[in-house]
């Protein structure tokens, strides 16, 4: 499945919720989707990124909108920037959201493509 995929922080998340959990390093999300799109309000999360996942058909023609977050949760202060490994919440509107994520972090840590989706990041 042809996905493409890259940051909007001018999506609205609003009534998005938790789809699951993925452990990474803060510097590995940056390499997959740059700089958070947000470092929160300090109060709830301190460091977020807002990711849409384009899904396209066989011919390119359709397209699905997978929604995703990423971010830390109610911690004491930015502490997921400065671990070795974090694990961060996966929010979204979707479950897909959440296994999109899942599988580009896993596919970067083993250095293959071995997931369902066929990856891209549109810049």
């Amino acid at each position: 499945m042809k996905v493409e995929y890259y940051p909007d922080d001018a999506e609205v998340v609003s009534g998005s919720c938790l789809q699951g959990y993925q452990e990474a390093s803060y510097d590995q999300l940056v390499k997959l989707f740059g700089e958070p799109n947000s470092y929160g309000d300090g109060d709830k999360v301190h460091t977020e990124w807002v990711i849409n996942f384009e899904v396209y058909d066989e011919d390119w023609e359709d397209t699905e909108t997978h929604t995703a977050t990423i971010y830390d949760w109610k911690e004491d202060d930015d502490a997921a920037r400065r671990v070795p490994m974090y694990n961060w919440h996966i929010g979204g509107f979707t479950k897909e959201a959440a296994y999109m994520v899942s599988d580009l972090i896993i596919d970067d840590k083993k250095g293959t493509k071995n997931s369902f989706y066929n990856f891209s990041r549109r810049v």
